[in-house]
Formats: C-alpha cells, structure tokens, sequence
C-alpha cells in the first residue's frame, strides 16, 4: 500500500461576504480534493473581512502538496 501524505496549507486572504463564497466554491470545484481543517472569517470593517483557511491535502506521493 502506498504511504498517505498529508499536507497543511494556510491561505489568507481578504475580501466581502459574497466574494469570499465564490472562492470557497471554487477550491470545492477543483480537481484535487482538498479536505477543509479550520476557516477563520473576521469582519475588519463592514463589509470586508479577512479570511484565514486550513486546507489539507492528501496525497501518495513524494512532493510539496501533490496540487
């Protein structure tokens, strides 16, 4: 059986509400499956916000995030 590696990988980003939904929806939408560990949805200054989300990737290879 191949060896399972699991990779963190933190972005951050600001944006609105709606905006920040479409890109979400997007990262769902890719070919790679991208497991979602912890989102941080922080309103700075209404409507902006700052977003800090934890994807995890999984892969069987070698490699940085196998994306």
């Amino acid at each position: 059986f191949p060896t399972r590696r699991y990779s963190d990988l933190k972005i951050k980003f600001e944006g609105e509400y709606i905006s920040t939904l479409m890109y979400l929806k997007g990262l769902e939408s890719l070919k790679y499956k991208l497991i979602w560990q912890d989102i941080q949805y922080t309103v700075t200054k209404y409507p902006r916000a700052t977003v800090e989300l934890t994807v995890v990737t999984i892969n069987d290879k070698k490699g940085w995030i196998g994306v």
